[in-house]
């Protein structure tokens, strides 16, 4: 059991530059402005298909004036035949709302099976518009981090998460026998 965060940079985005974030992590929004994605896209797991796309994958961002997002062509098809075989189980558990920024975020976690992963992320980008992805371990780097009280506790200790990250993780720690299907 792991999870990823990354290295925000900081010019590059608009929540928690600086910091280490939960990855992905990304804004609700349609894929496009144009009319055809607001109905399209007003659905949670969408957003989260098109964050992994572009932060695991480097994929271009899906937002803005072009086309909406095509759930039927590549990686969201994947994603979305992944989800539909029960390879990715997605749970929402809450809202958070900074004090200082009053920037809103919506906590989610998706959890794969492990041959689900390793098909969906063999071509996991190591940097992507938004900053790079942490590692760890010297001999051989990894960006699966240990999904341990004591991982845990480290990073929240470290004063380096961004207050949306280390809900999610606590709040995740708190539900895990939920979220990993342990009853």
């Amino acid at each position: 059991m792991s999870f990823v965060l990354h290295n925000r940079a900081a010019g590059n985005v608009a929540v928690a530059g600086g910091m280490l974030h939960i990855m992905p992590a990304g804004v609700f929004q349609p894929s496009s402005v144009l009319p055809a994605a607001l109905a399209a896209d007003f659905d949670l797991w969408r957003n989260m298909m098109r964050e992994y796309s572009e932060e695991f994958l480097g994929t271009a961002e899906h937002g803005g004036d072009g086309e909406p997002a095509d759930y039927t062509a590549e990686p969201l098809a994947s994603f979305q035949r992944e989800y539909a075989a029960g390879g990715i189980r997605v749970f929402c558990l809450g809202v958070a709302l900074d004090a200082l920024t009053l920037w809103g975020e919506i906590l989610t976690v998706a959890v794969f099976d492990g041959p689900t992963y390793d098909r969906l992320f063999a071509d996991m980008v190591s940097a992507n518009d938004e900053g790079t992805v942490v590692k760890t371990g010297r001999v051989r780097p990894t960006s699966a981090l240990p999904f341990t009280r004591h991982t845990i506790d480290e990073l929240t200790a470290s004063g380096r998460l961004a207050p949306a990250a280390a809900g999610c993780i606590q709040l995740a720690w708190e539900h895990r026998r939920t979220i990993l299907g342990r009853g």
